[in-house]
């Protein structure tokens, strides 16, 4: 083998390698539509991962559901944290101001961050979502007293006349 042939076959190597991780960086800024559960993109819901899946739907008592107009008068007393639960991409598109985002399949792992002695208002996707949430909080030990679920989500919440500000994506690693 000639030194020109190596040298080929090294060009060829450092151009996919460069060609690769272009495609990677751009990946992590790309953010496709949203259209609601049954999109196929992974990057929204990976579907090797059915964690959440398995959580039981239960009853939310009315008195932890919370209407827009009442998280937003929370946001003026500053005594409360929004835990918005649904997947990243979702956050980004879109949130309460202020929102920490933990998504559902994680707040298990991540409950540490979530404050027990406070309220904490969570946002879902969905019913189900919230539902399962709920029953995830009970179930880890979480007072009732201090738990709210912002119901009917993000749509509410816009529906209402507040806004739901977006979230930066994190710039590619370098």
């Amino acid at each position: 083998m000639t030194y020109r042939s190596i040298g080929k076959i090294l060009l060829v190597a450092f151009l996919t390698f460069s060609l690769a991780g272009l495609c990677l960086c751009l990946g992590c800024t790309r953010t496709p539509p949203i259209e609601g559960p049954g999109n196929d993109d992974p990057l929204i819901d990976d579907p090797e991962n059915t964690e959440d899946a398995d959580l039981p739907a239960v009853e939310i008592p009315r008195a932890n559901l919370i209407q827009p107009d009442e998280l937003n008068a929370l946001i003026l007393s500053e005594h409360y944290v929004v835990i918005d639960a649904r997947a990243f991409l979702y956050f980004v598109k879109g949130s309460i101001p202020g929102a920490i985002n933990i998504p559902l399949r994680f707040v298990e792992r991540r409950q540490a961050e979530i404050p027990r002695n406070r309220l904490v208002v969570f946002v879902a996707t969905d019913a189900l979502e919230l539902s399962q949430l709920y029953g995830l909080l009970i179930k880890l030990g979480f007072d009732p007293a201090n738990i709210r679920m912002l119901e009917g989500g993000i749509p509410a919440w816009e529906a209402a006349g507040y806004v739901a500000e977006d979230n930066e994506l994190p710039p590619c690693p370098r």
